[in-house]
Formats: structure tokens, C-alpha cells, sequence
């Protein structure tokens, strides 16, 4: 026998044993009852996940049909793109997706719903079980939102009166794996006081009335008062995700963001740059205390409703910190080659990254004046992608028009722009509109990127919108 062969014998031998387990142990672990140890920092211990077959469930936790529903997700792998399984669910054993490596904006309970968690799961099985193994702790669902266009379904839990709910999320986090959860985070407006100036600066131009046709945006704000005299007659669909009880905000804010994107092409200064346009608003906001600002809970809901509406470029003027639950809606917005723009943030200069602008998946907006200077309270950083007008920016108000500045309503301007590109070429795909909106730019600051304009002043297309019919390919 030559030297070695033995050895090579037992080698094969050990890796076929491997092989025929690798393909063995998943059955028999599908087919066995699945118990998950885990202890939380007070030492008690978490097991027996998913319940037993049969075991109660809180009231109004659906029909049995679905409960054996599976909602499809696409797969992860470590790029954030994955193979899809042959039912279209996720690849089995993939995790959350890895946090980012920028700081929390604030602490992580300050802004967020008092006694409340959200838990993101891939199915209506999958949430199920969680409801009932959660129920047997003492948490109370408030309620489901099965989102269908994003893939996802969303419990919104109450805890027990008097919990700590950072502890609370470590002990989730570790005892479900499979699952994700959060704090329901409050996200707010990104307006500022009025002040002074116009829309020259990107170079726009006075707009077509049928610039835009065919196009769906998405605004995820305020209610909006379609009556304006610079909406009258323009195409906006809304729908309000307001919490049972709550009270939705004024509409100023979403007023003025529709008309800087829709306004009619013969309101004079308050013309949008896509006139031609339909707008899908999701109306998130509501009054609480006094503030204005919208749940993570209403924003995801609000996010699938759009994306249920085909919109291919959604505009979000707010800013908060950083949530998971939000940030698997982003993710699966992105999968779906939709462009997301949102304003940086009012926090001022020294402040931490706002969400969701500081993803990389999100065109991340910031705030000039007439002169090109940047807005005061902006928030910076090298997650900055463009500049637009954001100070002293005449806007539609209740009975006509006001100066206002923040990053706000500098984000419609990237996005009416996008939109305009969008309109010229419909074959283009997210990554490579926001490829061409950064070259375009015209530089600020220091040559090249920098942390206060990002790429620069984000610039219109020329020759598109000003002569409709032409230059267009769609």
C-alpha cells in the first residue's frame, strides 16, 4: 500500500460522515420541537420557543388561514443581496442585517414610545408563535401590520408596567434570533422658523404642466391641503396612518412639501418641478403634548402603503435615531430599486448622524441659502450625498405662500430633480440615478465630497421639463 493511502481513507471517510450530517441535521431539527434557552440580565430564563401546538394565543391574533401564511422575502447574504429559496422566503439562518458603524443619534429610549417594543418577523407564523410566547411573560400586542409589499409583518408589544425596556431588548434580541426588535421611536418634522429667497439655484427652470406625467412619488409627511390654490386640480392620492386616538398634525408641512414637488406649472413661485406627476402621500405625523412627530410603527406602515402604490421615489422629510425595525423597511425599499431621499437633519453641525439620511441606502439631503452657504443648523458628516435650497425657501401655506428654512425643504428639490431624470429615461435603476444626480453636482466647499455639501448643489437636467415632448425617453 502506498504511503499515506490509509490516512487518505479515513480522511474521505470523516468527510462523508460530514456531508451526510450537514444534509440530515437540518431535517431533524425542522422536524423536532425547537427550544430556546436564553437568560436575561435579571437571570431568568427564557425557554420552550416556539409553543406547543395548540397553546392559547391573545385575543385577535387572526384566523387560522393566517396563521399558516408565509410572507416571501428575498435572501441576505453578506453584501445585503441573496439567493431567494424555492417558496421565495429568506435563506435560512440569515440574521439581522450588521449595524452601521456610526454613533446612535441620541440615547435610544429618549425619543421613543414609553413601554413599548416593535418585532419585525418574516411570516405570519413566525409571529404568531412570538406573540404567544411573549403573551406568557405578560407583554400585551397593541397590534399586527401584516405589510405586504415589503415583506414583513410588525407587532407593536406593550411591556408590563415598570420595565426596562433596554433590558427588555437585550433579552428579546438574544431569546429570538430570528426575529428583530426595537424601541417604537419617534421620528420629527425637519422644518425650521421662515426667513428669506427662490429655486434658480438648481437651475430648474419654469416647468411643463404635463412635466412628470406617468411618475409616482411618495411623500411620507403631513396630511396635505389639496385645495391650495397651488394643488387645485393636481393629482394627489393620500391615506392617513394615524394611531387609534391620536390627533394628525396640521398640514402645513405636508402642504408645502407637495407643492414644491407637484405645485401647478402656473402657481408662479410656488410651481413644483414636476407638475405632471402623481403624488401617493402617507400622512404619519400627528399631534402629541403639544409636538408634532410620527411613530416608527406609523412610518413602516406608511412606507409599505407607498410601496404598495408603486412609487419609485419616496421623499422623507424627517429625521430620528437609529431604529432596526426601520431600517429592514429601508433595506427591502432599496431591494426594490426605489429611491429614497431624506433631509440630514436640524440638529446643527456638531450633532451625531440623523436616521434614516445617514443609511447608505439613503440620499442623504443638507441645506443651502442664496449664496450657496450652508444652512446653519444642518447637520454634517461624510454620509452627506447633496445639497439643495433650504433656507428662507417660499412654500405654500394656508392661504398662500411663506418663507421657510431646514433640510426639509431642501430634499424635495433632490427629489424633483431625480423625478425629472426619471421622466427622460425610466430604464435608469436607483444606484445609477443617484450615481448621476452626485456627478452632476456642482461642488461646494472643498473639491470633492466634504462633510457639509457632500457631492454639491444638486443641478436639473438640461433641457428636460422646459419643452415637453422633447428629450424624453420613456
Amino acid at each position: 500500500m502506498p504511503p499515506g493511502t490509509e490516512l487518505r481513507r479515513r480522511q474521505s471517510a470523516r468527510s462523508r460522515g460530514a456531508g451526510w450530517l450537514r444534509f440530515v441535521l437540518p431535517a431533524l431539527l425542522l422536524a423536532a420541537p425547537t427550544v430556546i434557552a436564553s437568560t436575561d440580565p435579571t437571570g431568568r430564563s427564557w425557554a420552550g420557543w416556539p409553543p406547543a401546538d395548540g397553546a392559547a394565543a391573545p385575543e385577535g391574533t387572526g384566523n387560522p388561514a393566517e396563521r399558516a401564511a408565509s410572507l416571501p422575502m428575498p435572501g441576505r447574504n453578506g453584501t445585503g443581496e441573496g439567493r431567494r429559496t424555492g417558496s421565495g422566503g429568506r435563506r435560512a439562518g440569515a440574521g439581522p442585517p450588521p449595524s452601521l458603524a456610526l454613533p446612535p443619534a441620541w440615547p435610544t429610549d429618549a425619543r421613543a414610545v414609553p413601554g413599548e417594543i416593535l418585532a419585525f418577523s418574516e411570516s405570519l407564523r413566525q409571529a404568531q408563535s412570538l406573540r404567544r410566547s411573549l403573551a406568557a411573560e405578560g407583554v400585551r400586542v397593541r397590534d399586527q401590520q401584516v405589510l405586504r409589499a415589503l415583506g414583513m409583518v410588525v407587532i407593536r408589544f406593550r411591556l408590563p408596567p415598570g420595565s426596562d425596556a433596554r433590558a427588555w431588548l437585550a433579552r428579546l434580541r438574544r431569546a429570538f434570533p430570528q426575529a428583530d426588535f426595537d424601541l417604537n421611536h419617534r421620528y420629527r418634522l425637519q422644518a425650521a422658523d421662515p426667513r428669506t429667497y427662490g429655486r434658480h439655484l438648481v437651475r430648474a427652470g419654469s416647468p411643463a404642466p404635463d412635466c412628470g406625467r406617468g411618475l409616482r412619488i411618495g411623500l411620507l409627511d403631513s396630511a396635505v391641503d389639496a385645495s391650495h390654490p397651488a394643488l387645485a386640480g393636481q393629482d394627489i392620492r393620500q391615506r392617513l396612518f394615524v394611531a387609534r386616538g391620536g390627533v394628525a398634525a396640521p398640514r402645513d408641512h405636508g402642504t408645502a412639501m407637495a407643492a414644491l414637488l407637484v405645485g401647478r406649472a402656473d402657481a408662479g413661485p410656488l410651481a413644483g418641478l414636476v407638475p405632471g406627476a402623481t403624488l401617493w402621500v402617507a400622512a404619519v405625523f400627528e399631534m402629541r403634548q403639544g409636538r408634532i412627530d410620527a411613530t416608527v410603527s406609523g412610518i413602516v406602515r406608511g412606507l409599505d402603503f407607498l410601496a404598495g402604490k408603486r412609487a419609485r421615489i419616496l421623499n422623507l422629510s424627517l429625521a430620528g435615531p437609529r431604529n432596526r425595525i426601520l431600517r429592514r423597511a429601508i433595506a427591502q425599499l432599496a431591494r426594490q430599486d426605489r429611491l429614497i431621499v431624506a433631509a440630514a437633519g436640524n440638529a446643527g453641525p456638531r450633532a451625531p448622524p440623523r436616521y434614516p439620511a445617514a443609511w447608505p441606502e439613503v440620499l442623504s439631503v443638507t441645506a443651502v441659502d442664496a449664496d450657496r452657504r450652508i444652512y446653519a443648523n444642518a447637520v454634517r458628516g461624510a454620509h452627506l450625498d447633496l445639497a439643495a435650497p433650504g433656507v428662507d425657501v417660499w412654500v405654500a401655506r394656508a392661504g398662500g405662500g411663506a418663507y421657510a428654512s431646514g433640510t426639509s425643504y431642501a430634499a424635495p428639490y433632490v427629489t424633483g430633480l431625480a423625478a425629472r431624470h426619471w421622466w427622460q429615461n425610466s430604464r435608469l435603476t436607483a444606484s445609477g440615478l443617484r450615481r448621476i444626480l452626485r456627478e452632476r453636482a456642482l461642488d461646494l466647499g472643498r473639491p470633492g465630497p466634504d462633510p457639509i455639501f457632500g457631492a454639491g448643489l444638486v443641478q436639473a437636467p438640461a433641457g428636460i421639463c422646459r419643452d415637453a415632448g422633447k428629450g424624453r425617453n420613456r
